[in-house]
């Protein structure tokens, strides 16, 4: 502990002491900067006994075990002396460090700026220095004319303190003495501690007798080099974190540490256990990283019939919807039950940006899952298995593809037409994240078999018109269908409208 180092020595612990009627003063002056001092006042004609100076006491359960003072010692007149000592509990014992009476005598430990001392024994819990007249029969505190008859400065004092007792640690609480197991990620413990010396001045995790973490407490004096008694708090509570990922995987025994101001006095709470998993739990019953996951589509079928097979790529007509279904086993064809899955989906246009879909999927007990999903635009379908609840990684995934065909309405401006007369065929593109200029076909039925004869670009709203001229020869009812071919850009595959007859007589 270092004293008069800005703050004023009585922060440090020091007190003025003054004894008898000699007239004396103390100055603390450390905060100017300057020293703290202890004087008896000169030009006494008949000086009285006396004596002034600073005493220090230690804390509670510290004594101390050494000194550095830097000081400046005066004796200007017989029968004045100087002594600085040590007393052991409860003024017990008490012993000179240095000690003169007299100018000669005191003429060595004037021309010294500084004494360092180192406790000899046990239990010194008082240190004090003064200047003192004690007037003998044979040696009587002589008069003199100068102002200051004794006096001592001290502009550094540097206290060693001994403390041997430990921090009591209370029973640690939080997430990680009380969390499910195995843990993962980041979880909190909080506790208290108290200590009688110095203080708390640190915490810390301690994991199968390593330390894994310390952290100091937030206290302004509890840092090095101290300047009070008793810099750090009495009593401190930290909560601190701990991250699984530190540890290898598996079972630990934790305990929480308090560090006093000595740096050597540790306090421990009582252990507790704690299983780790930097990944996590392990992800359904018969889970793990060996895995195989199936998932294969089909549509819905209609009321009264019969539900189509499944596959991995699926035709769909437009707004239809679809069935994802699947299977997840281990390695020895055991079925994973109760396991979380993830789907996702991605629009099938170019290369796939995929998304999480905000569904709750879970195997049942046979490790069979099912998920019902909306009609849509063309799209993949993808579903993982993640091993563990820490996992960023899938362990196994399936996907499939959905395919819908395009929607297209067609009408012709004219049913009946002369030979050589003229329709029109107007309509919609119908369906999500459409393009402008999707290509549309006018086709017309020859046989058994649709020829495309005209070819129209649909605005960016979807609406298209077509015209077509019949020639002088034609004759009959002829059939007509607008086509959309899989368009780049735009989700859907080939559809095609309803047939329209236009008669030409």
């Amino acid at each position: 502990m270092t004293t008069c180092a800005g703050q004023p020595a009585a922060l440090g612990g020091w007190a003025a002491l003054v004894a008898n009627t000699h007239p004396a003063t103390t100055a603390d002056r450390c905060q100017l900067p300057g020293p703290f001092a202890a004087v008896l006042t000169g030009r006494q004609p008949a000086p009285s006994p006396g004596e002034v100076g600073w005493a220090i006491e230690a804390p509670p359960a510290t004594s101390f075990g050494g000194l550095v003072l830097a000081r400046k010692v005066a004796v200007a007149a017989g029968g004045y002396g100087y002594q600085l000592r040590e007393t052991g509990a409860a003024g017990r014992n008490p012993l000179d460090i240095e000690a003169c009476t007299g100018p000669v005598a005191c003429a060595p430990i004037s021309r010294q700026t500084a004494i360092s001392w180192r406790a000899a024994r046990a239990g010194v819990t008082r240190l004090d220095f003064r200047v003192f007249c004690r007037p003998t029969p044979e040696v009587p505190c002589a008069a003199n004319t100068l102002g200051e008859a004794a006096s001592v400065r001290v502009t550094a004092a540097n206290v060693i303190l001994r403390d041997l007792s430990l921090p009591l640690v209370s029973a640690p609480t939080g997430s990680l003495v009380s969390g499910p197991q195995p843990m993962t990620g980041v979880r909190e413990v909080t506790a208290s501690a108290a200590d009688r010396g110095g203080g708390v001045a640190s915490f810390g995790l301690e994991v199968d007798g390593q330390v894994v973490g310390e952290q100091p407490v937030a206290a302004t004096n509890c840092r090095e080099p101290y300047r009070f008694p008793m810099p750090c708090p009495g009593t401190a509570t930290a909560t601190l974190a701990f991250n699984a990922a530190s540890v290898p995987d598996g079972p630990h025994t934790v305990r929480v540490f308090a560090r006093d101001a000595t740096r050597a006095n540790v306090g421990h709470s009582a252990p507790f256990s704690v299983v780790t998993s930097a990944r996590g739990a392990i992800n359904g019953t018969n889970g793990g990283d060996n895995v195989a996951l199936d998932a294969r589509a089909r549509p819905i079928a209609r009321r009264g019939r019969k539900a189509p097979r499944t596959r991995k790529t699926v035709e769909l007509r437009f707004g239809g919807r679809s069935v994802v279904s699947g299977l997840l086993r281990d390695s020895a064809g055991r079925p994973v039950g109760n396991a979380r899955l993830v789907v996702a989906s991605a629009v099938d246009r170019g290369v796939p940006v995929w998304q999480d879909l905000p569904v709750p999927l879970s195997t049942g007990v046979d490790g069979r899952f099912v998920l019902r999903l909306p009609g849509g635009p063309s799209r993949r379908v993808r579903v993982s298995y993640f091993a563990r609840a820490a996992d960023t990684q899938p362990t196994a995934r399936s996907e499939v593809r959905l395919k819908v065909a395009a929607k297209v309405t067609a009408r012709a401006t004219r049913r009946r037409v002369r030979r050589g007369g003229r329709t029109a065929f107007s309509g919609r593109v119908l369906g999500e994240l459409r393009p402008p200029g999707v290509r549309v076909e006018l086709q017309a039925r020859q046989g058994r078999r649709w020829r495309t004869i005209k070819t129209a670009d649909a605005a960016a709203d979807g609406r298209y018109r077509v015209a077509y001229r019949f020639t002088r020869r034609a004759r009959g009812s002829f059939a007509f269908r607008v086509r959309v071919r899989h368009f780049p850009r735009f989700p859907y595959f080939v559809g095609a409208s309803p047939s329209i007859r236009v008669r030409v007589r």
